[in-house]
Protein backbone atom coordinates (compact mmCIF):
# COMPACT_ATOMS: atom_id res chain seq x y z
CA UNK A 1 0.00 0.00 0.00
CA UNK A 2 3.06 2.29 1.12
CA UNK A 3 4.56 1.89 -2.87
CA UNK A 4 1.12 2.46 -4.53
CA UNK A 5 0.18 5.62 -2.66
CA UNK A 6 4.17 6.93 -3.29
CA UNK A 7 3.68 5.93 -6.75
CA UNK A 8 0.70 8.13 -7.00
CA UNK A 9 2.63 11.19 -5.53
CA UNK A 10 4.97 11.03 -8.18
CA UNK A 11 2.54 10.68 -11.14
CA UNK A 12 1.13 13.45 -10.56
CA UNK A 13 4.25 15.27 -10.17
CA UNK A 14 4.86 13.94 -13.23
CA UNK A 15 2.07 15.39 -14.68
CA UNK A 16 2.26 18.64 -13.58
CA UNK A 17 5.72 18.48 -15.21
CA UNK A 18 4.79 17.46 -18.47
CA UNK A 19 1.33 19.98 -18.28
CA UNK A 20 4.38 22.73 -17.65
CA UNK A 21 6.35 21.84 -20.29
CA UNK A 22 3.26 21.57 -22.94
CA UNK A 23 1.89 25.38 -21.91
CA UNK A 24 6.03 26.29 -22.17
CA UNK A 25 6.40 25.24 -25.29
CA UNK A 26 2.84 26.18 -26.77
CA UNK A 27 3.45 30.36 -25.30
CA UNK A 28 7.29 30.05 -27.08
CA UNK A 29 6.16 28.48 -29.88
CA UNK A 30 3.05 31.19 -30.53
CA UNK A 31 5.69 33.64 -29.80
CA UNK A 32 8.11 32.70 -32.44
CA UNK A 33 5.03 32.44 -35.10
CA UNK A 34 2.98 35.14 -33.81
CA UNK A 35 0.37 32.75 -34.56
CA UNK A 36 -2.18 31.89 -32.13
CA UNK A 37 -2.43 28.17 -33.89
CA UNK A 38 0.10 26.42 -36.58
CA UNK A 39 -2.97 25.26 -39.09
CA UNK A 40 -6.97 26.10 -39.45
CA UNK A 41 -7.74 23.06 -36.78
CA UNK A 42 -5.89 25.21 -34.61
CA UNK A 43 -8.48 27.75 -34.89
CA UNK A 44 -11.62 25.72 -34.49
CA UNK A 45 -14.93 26.99 -35.12
CA UNK A 46 -13.29 30.37 -36.49
CA UNK A 47 -11.58 28.06 -39.37
CA UNK A 48 -14.44 29.02 -41.82
CA UNK A 49 -14.67 32.60 -41.53
CA UNK A 50 -10.92 32.89 -41.67
CA UNK A 51 -10.83 31.01 -44.84
CA UNK A 52 -13.92 33.09 -46.41
CA UNK A 53 -11.59 36.78 -45.14
CA UNK A 54 -8.78 35.43 -46.48
CA UNK A 55 -10.65 34.56 -49.90
CA UNK A 56 -11.91 38.23 -49.78
CA UNK A 57 -8.53 39.73 -49.03
CA UNK A 58 -7.04 38.09 -52.21
CA UNK A 59 -10.05 39.14 -54.07
CA UNK A 60 -9.52 42.92 -53.35
CA UNK A 61 -5.86 42.73 -53.46
CA UNK A 62 -6.62 41.66 -57.36
CA UNK A 63 -8.60 44.28 -58.04
CA UNK A 64 -6.35 47.17 -56.54
CA UNK A 65 -3.67 45.14 -58.84
CA UNK A 66 -5.50 45.73 -61.76
CA UNK A 67 -6.85 48.79 -60.94
CA UNK A 68 -2.86 50.37 -60.42
CA UNK A 69 -2.25 49.16 -63.60
CA UNK A 70 -5.10 50.57 -65.13
CA UNK A 71 -4.15 53.96 -63.70
CA UNK A 72 -0.85 53.73 -65.03
CA UNK A 73 -1.89 53.23 -68.59
CA UNK A 74 -4.54 55.66 -68.19
CA UNK A 75 -2.12 58.20 -67.05
CA UNK A 76 0.28 57.89 -69.65
CA UNK A 77 -2.77 57.93 -72.49
CA UNK A 78 -3.68 61.04 -71.56
CA UNK A 79 -0.12 62.70 -72.02
CA UNK A 80 -0.52 61.25 -75.34
CA UNK A 81 -3.65 62.74 -75.86
CA UNK A 82 -2.90 65.91 -75.25
CA UNK A 83 0.45 65.87 -77.24
CA UNK A 84 -2.17 64.44 -80.03
CA UNK A 85 -4.42 67.97 -79.23
CA UNK A 86 -1.71 70.25 -78.95
CA UNK A 87 0.03 69.39 -82.46
CA UNK A 88 -3.05 69.51 -84.21
CA UNK A 89 -4.36 72.48 -82.74
CA UNK A 90 -0.39 74.09 -83.72
CA UNK A 91 -1.25 72.74 -87.61
CA UNK A 92 -4.68 74.24 -87.59
CA UNK A 93 -3.06 77.40 -86.28
CA UNK A 94 -0.28 77.47 -88.63
CA UNK A 95 -2.25 77.00 -91.97
CA UNK A 96 -4.31 80.23 -90.60
CA UNK A 97 -1.56 81.91 -90.31
CA UNK A 98 -0.37 80.64 -93.76
CA UNK A 99 -3.60 82.03 -95.33
CA UNK A 100 -3.65 85.37 -93.58
CA UNK A 101 -0.08 85.65 -94.77
CA UNK A 102 -0.36 84.67 -98.27
CA UNK A 103 2.47 82.46 -97.30
CA UNK A 104 2.39 77.87 -97.12
CA UNK A 105 6.04 77.28 -98.05
CA UNK A 106 6.81 75.83 -95.31
CA UNK A 107 3.35 73.94 -94.22
CA UNK A 108 4.32 70.40 -95.78
CA UNK A 109 7.24 70.65 -93.59
CA UNK A 110 4.76 71.43 -90.26
CA UNK A 111 2.51 68.71 -91.86
CA UNK A 112 5.26 66.14 -91.95
CA UNK A 113 6.42 66.80 -87.89
CA UNK A 114 2.49 67.12 -87.08
CA UNK A 115 2.03 63.08 -88.70
CA UNK A 116 4.91 61.93 -86.44
CA UNK A 117 3.19 63.65 -83.57
CA UNK A 118 0.05 61.97 -83.61
CA UNK A 119 1.69 58.37 -84.85
CA UNK A 120 4.55 58.40 -82.21
CA UNK A 121 1.98 59.24 -79.72
CA UNK A 122 -0.83 56.77 -80.35
CA UNK A 123 1.78 54.23 -81.16
CA UNK A 124 3.16 54.54 -77.42
CA UNK A 125 3.50 51.57 -75.32
CA UNK A 126 3.54 50.42 -71.65
CA UNK A 127 5.51 47.14 -71.03
CA UNK A 128 5.70 45.93 -74.96
CA UNK A 129 1.68 46.58 -75.15
CA UNK A 130 0.97 49.41 -77.50
CA UNK A 131 -1.73 51.66 -75.20
CA UNK A 132 -3.94 52.40 -78.30
CA UNK A 133 -4.29 49.06 -80.05
CA UNK A 134 -6.87 47.67 -77.50
CA UNK A 135 -7.38 43.97 -77.44
CA UNK A 136 -4.77 43.25 -80.23
CA UNK A 137 -2.12 45.28 -78.17
CA UNK A 138 1.10 43.21 -79.41
CA UNK A 139 1.60 45.72 -82.89
CA UNK A 140 1.61 49.77 -83.34
CA UNK A 141 -2.01 50.19 -84.20
CA UNK A 142 -0.29 53.19 -86.76
CA UNK A 143 1.01 51.64 -89.66
CA UNK A 144 1.56 54.77 -92.30
CA UNK A 145 5.47 56.08 -92.65
CA UNK A 146 4.29 59.29 -93.79
CA UNK A 147 1.54 61.55 -95.60
CA UNK A 148 2.30 61.38 -98.26
CA UNK A 149 2.12 57.57 -97.64
CA UNK A 150 -1.46 57.87 -97.45
CA UNK A 151 -1.93 59.31 -101.37
CA UNK A 152 -4.27 57.74 -103.18
CA UNK A 153 -4.85 54.64 -100.13
CA UNK A 154 -8.01 54.23 -98.06
CA UNK A 155 -7.76 55.54 -94.75
CA UNK A 156 -7.53 52.09 -93.14
CA UNK A 157 -4.56 51.34 -94.68
CA UNK A 158 -2.70 53.96 -92.26
CA UNK A 159 -3.53 51.61 -89.32
CA UNK A 160 -3.30 47.95 -87.91
CA UNK A 161 -6.57 45.97 -89.10
CA UNK A 162 -8.88 44.46 -86.68
CA UNK A 163 -8.28 46.95 -83.90
CA UNK A 164 -10.90 45.89 -80.77
CA UNK A 165 -11.36 47.80 -78.12
CA UNK A 166 -10.03 46.80 -74.50
CA UNK A 167 -12.05 46.07 -71.25
CA UNK A 168 -10.50 45.74 -67.68
CA UNK A 169 -12.70 44.87 -64.53
CA UNK A 170 -11.33 47.09 -61.35
CA UNK A 171 -13.99 45.76 -58.82
CA UNK A 172 -17.13 43.56 -58.71
CA UNK A 173 -19.33 45.80 -60.60
CA UNK A 174 -17.06 47.78 -62.89
CA UNK A 175 -15.72 47.96 -66.19
CA UNK A 176 -13.58 50.63 -67.70
CA UNK A 177 -12.19 50.74 -71.20
CA UNK A 178 -8.79 50.69 -71.60
CA UNK A 179 -8.43 53.06 -74.12
CA UNK A 180 -9.52 54.33 -77.13
CA UNK A 181 -8.66 52.87 -80.03
CA UNK A 182 -6.43 54.73 -82.76
CA UNK A 183 -8.30 54.37 -85.71
CA UNK A 184 -11.05 55.76 -83.86
CA UNK A 185 -8.84 58.56 -82.58
CA UNK A 186 -7.40 59.83 -85.90
CA UNK A 187 -9.73 58.52 -88.72
CA UNK A 188 -10.10 62.35 -89.04
CA UNK A 189 -6.58 63.09 -88.86
CA UNK A 190 -5.46 60.67 -91.10
CA UNK A 191 -7.70 62.41 -94.07
CA UNK A 192 -6.41 66.37 -93.39
CA UNK A 193 -3.04 64.85 -93.33
CA UNK A 194 -3.73 62.69 -96.84
CA UNK A 195 -5.73 65.35 -98.53
CA UNK A 196 -2.69 68.12 -97.69
CA UNK A 197 -0.57 65.84 -99.29
CA UNK A 198 -2.79 64.56 -102.31
CA UNK A 199 -3.09 68.56 -102.78
CA UNK A 200 0.24 69.23 -102.64
CA UNK A 201 1.52 66.14 -105.13
CA UNK A 202 -1.29 66.86 -107.44
CA UNK A 203 -2.07 69.28 -110.20
CA UNK A 204 -2.65 72.40 -107.76
CA UNK A 205 0.51 71.87 -106.13
CA UNK A 206 2.60 72.04 -104.15
CA UNK A 207 1.99 74.84 -101.90
CA UNK A 208 5.15 77.38 -102.25
CA UNK A 209 4.47 80.35 -101.42
CA UNK A 210 1.20 82.61 -101.83
CA UNK A 211 -1.87 79.74 -101.99
CA UNK A 212 -4.06 79.25 -104.75
CA UNK A 213 -7.31 79.70 -105.45
CA UNK A 214 -7.56 75.78 -105.28
CA UNK A 215 -5.33 75.82 -102.74
CA UNK A 216 -7.16 78.03 -100.19
CA UNK A 217 -10.31 75.79 -100.89
CA UNK A 218 -8.23 72.67 -100.44
CA UNK A 219 -6.96 74.38 -96.99
CA UNK A 220 -10.20 75.79 -95.92
CA UNK A 221 -11.72 72.01 -96.20
CA UNK A 222 -8.61 70.35 -94.35
CA UNK A 223 -9.46 73.10 -91.64
CA UNK A 224 -12.83 71.44 -91.32
CA UNK A 225 -11.32 68.23 -90.53
CA UNK A 226 -8.79 69.22 -88.00
CA UNK A 227 -11.52 70.74 -85.91
CA UNK A 228 -13.12 67.36 -86.00
CA UNK A 229 -10.31 65.62 -85.48
CA UNK A 230 -9.44 67.82 -82.60
CA UNK A 231 -12.72 67.44 -81.20
CA UNK A 232 -12.18 63.72 -81.20
CA UNK A 233 -9.15 63.49 -79.00
CA UNK A 234 -10.83 65.75 -76.73
CA UNK A 235 -13.63 64.43 -76.22
CA UNK A 236 -11.28 60.89 -75.71
CA UNK A 237 -9.45 63.03 -73.01
CA UNK A 238 -12.28 63.26 -71.21
CA UNK A 239 -13.56 59.52 -71.40
CA UNK A 240 -10.08 59.03 -70.48
CA UNK A 241 -10.22 61.50 -67.61
CA UNK A 242 -13.38 59.41 -66.08
CA UNK A 243 -11.81 56.05 -66.59
CA UNK A 244 -8.85 57.48 -64.61
CA UNK A 245 -10.66 58.45 -61.67
CA UNK A 246 -12.52 55.23 -61.25
CA UNK A 247 -9.30 53.74 -61.69
CA UNK A 248 -7.83 55.49 -58.66
CA UNK A 249 -11.46 55.24 -56.89
CA UNK A 250 -11.23 51.42 -57.28
CA UNK A 251 -7.21 51.22 -55.78
CA UNK A 252 -8.10 53.30 -52.84
CA UNK A 253 -10.98 51.53 -51.97
CA UNK A 254 -10.10 47.74 -52.73
CA UNK A 255 -6.68 48.61 -50.67
CA UNK A 256 -9.15 49.72 -47.76
CA UNK A 257 -10.95 46.65 -47.99
CA UNK A 258 -7.76 44.80 -48.10
CA UNK A 259 -6.36 46.10 -44.74
CA UNK A 260 -9.78 45.87 -42.98
CA UNK A 261 -9.85 42.43 -44.09
CA UNK A 262 -6.55 41.10 -43.00
CA UNK A 263 -7.51 42.87 -39.51
CA UNK A 264 -10.26 41.36 -38.70
CA UNK A 265 -8.07 38.04 -39.46
CA UNK A 266 -4.98 39.39 -37.45
CA UNK A 267 -7.40 39.44 -34.66
CA UNK A 268 -8.28 36.25 -34.67
CA UNK A 269 -5.17 34.70 -36.45
CA UNK A 270 -2.31 36.82 -34.43
CA UNK A 271 -0.67 36.83 -30.80
CA UNK A 272 -0.57 39.36 -28.46
CA UNK A 273 3.36 39.56 -28.53
CA UNK A 274 3.51 41.07 -24.58
CA UNK A 275 0.74 38.60 -23.13
CA UNK A 276 2.71 35.65 -25.22
CA UNK A 277 5.50 37.08 -23.32
CA UNK A 278 3.58 37.10 -20.35
CA UNK A 279 2.38 33.57 -20.37
CA UNK A 280 5.98 32.67 -21.15
CA UNK A 281 7.08 33.97 -18.06
CA UNK A 282 4.49 32.43 -16.35
CA UNK A 283 4.63 28.82 -17.56
CA UNK A 284 8.18 28.80 -17.20
CA UNK A 285 7.91 29.61 -13.16
CA UNK A 286 5.48 26.99 -13.33
CA UNK A 287 7.81 24.76 -15.14
CA UNK A 288 9.79 24.96 -12.62
CA UNK A 289 7.98 24.70 -9.50
CA UNK A 290 6.46 21.63 -10.54
CA UNK A 291 10.11 20.33 -11.60
CA UNK A 292 11.19 21.32 -7.84
CA UNK A 293 8.21 19.86 -6.07
CA UNK A 294 8.64 16.57 -8.22
CA UNK A 295 12.39 16.44 -7.07
CA UNK A 296 11.32 17.08 -3.83
CA UNK A 297 8.76 14.22 -3.67
CA UNK A 298 10.46 11.74 -5.62
CA UNK A 299 12.54 9.81 -3.20
CA UNK A 300 9.66 10.32 -0.29
CA UNK A 301 7.17 7.45 0.62
CA UNK A 302 4.32 7.94 2.15
CA UNK A 303 5.55 7.20 5.68
CA UNK A 304 7.38 11.06 4.94
CA UNK A 305 4.05 12.65 4.93
CA UNK A 306 2.90 10.62 8.12
CA UNK A 307 5.13 11.40 10.37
Amino acid sequence: MTRISSSMISDAGRADIMRAQRELLEAQRQLASQRKADDLKGYGGQSQSIISSKRLVSQAESYASVAKEAQTRLTIQDASLGRVSDALSDLKQKIIEGMALGEVGQLMERVGETFDTVKQSLNMALGGRFLFAGAVDDRPPVTADSPDALIGQPLGSAFEPDLRQGFVQIDETRVIATGPLASDLADQAMQAFQALAEANAGPDGPFNGRPTQAQTDALQAVLQQLDGAFETVLQAQGQNGSALAAAELAVTQQSARADTLSGIISEKTDVDLSEAAVRITQAQLQFQASAQAFNTVRGMSLLDFLR
